[in-house]
This record gives C-alpha cells, sequence and structure tokens, in this order.
C-alpha cells in the first residue's frame, strides 16, 4: 500500500509540474499568437499607407501638370522661351544699333501695346504666385492628415513622427503587396471626422 500511495503521489507531483508547464506553454503560446497578430496589422497598415502615398502623388503630379504654365507643351521648352513670339527686337541687337535703323524702330510695338503685355506679365504672376499658395496649403493639409494617420497607426504621438519615419519606410519598402484603396480612403475619412 506505501509503494503504491507513494508511486500515486509521484505521479500527482508529475501531473502537477506537466499541468504547470503546459499553462505556460498555452500563456507563452498566446502571447505569440498576440505579436503575431500585431505584427501582420502593422504590415497591412504600413501596405494600406503606402498605396495611399503612392496614390496621393500620383493626385499630385496630375495636379502639377494641370497647373503648369507650360502644360501641353514640350519639356524641352527654357524658361523665357514663351516670350520669343513677343520679344521687340532681335537677338543680339542693341539699342543705339535701334536708333540708327528705321525699320528695327518700327518693329518695337506701340506704347499701349507693352503696357498690355506688362499688364499681362503682372497678372499672370499674380495668378502663379496664388496657385503656388494654394498648392503650398494642400500640401501642409496633406503633411497634417499623413502625420495623423502614420500617428494613429503606429501609436506614435505626432510630435515624434520625425524620428520614426526613416524606420517606418525602411519597413515599407521591404514589404510587398497590393493594398486596398478603399480600406485607405474609408479609413481616411474615418481621421478627418476625429479632427
Amino acid at each position: 500500500m506505501t509503494a503504491k500511495q507513494s508511486a500515486i503521489d509521484s505521479i500527482h507531483t508529475q501531473l502537477r509540474s506537466s499541468s504547470a508547464h503546459l499553462g505556460e506553454e498555452r500563456r507563452r503560446l498566446e502571447r505569440l499568437q498576440h505579436l503575431a497578430k500585431a505584427r501582420d496589422e502593422r504590415k497591412c497598415k504600413i501596405a494600406n499607407l503606402r498605396r495611399a502615398g503612392d496614390d496621393e502623388s500620383f493626385r499630385l503630379q496630375q495636379i502639377k501638370a494641370q497647373n503648369s504654365p507650360l502644360a501641353g507643351q514640350s519639356e524641352d521648352m527654357y524658361l523665357g522661351e514663351a516670350d520669343v513670339a513677343f520679344a521687340c527686337l532681335p537677338e543680339n541687337v542693341g539699342p543705339d544699333e535701334v536708333l540708327r535703323n528705321p525699320a528695327l524702330v518700327a518693329t518695337i510695338p506701340g506704347h499701349g501695346t507693352l503696357r498690355a503685355r506688362v499688364a499681362a506679365y503682372r497678372a499672370n504672376n499674380e495668378r502663379l504666385e496664388r496657385a503656388v499658395g494654394e498648392l503650398r496649403s494642400k500640401s501642409r493639409e496633406l503633411e497634417v492628415k499623413y502625420r495623423k494617420t502614420i500617428s494613429l497607426c503606429t501609436r506614435v504621438p505626432e510630435e515624434r513622427i520625425d524620428d520614426v519615419l526613416e524606420g517606418l519606410w525602411r519597413a515599407v519598402d521591404s514589404e510587398g503587396g497590393d493594398v486596398e484603396l478603399g480600406r485607405v480612403r474609408e479609413f481616411l475619412t474615418r481621421v478627418e471626422g476625429v479632427e
């Protein structure tokens, strides 16, 4: 009886030890599953942010192309070439030569025409300055939204985004795969509602 009781006690001790070990392993497995799920969620968020960034970059390029003063013209055109048609004098002709040559004097547009051209240049410059200001404003708004989105996705305070940005870009570059733009737009809509 004593031997059997001793064997039973030994088996109970082994069962308790095995049960404790099994509990630790189960907790470890749950922790690893939680970490794997969080990692998958982060990968998905990074991929979504990358696709959204690419989409926004493409849209920004389209806006720049549409608002470019040279839209629809050759990219080989240089600054000032658009004004060649309005040149008053041929190239390499100095003011002294103009005064000596009545044919060149006749090619100079009248005072009203010159004044209209100057007014057109001023109006065009003002329009371009307004367009640049609007683009800067839109760019700033997008930056604020991206910072907010990255902050929400990474749980990093907005003021520390610059500190983690390089690591985030490396992580995004190392990831592959597609992103669902519908989910990104839905998320951004929710972020805009939070502000």
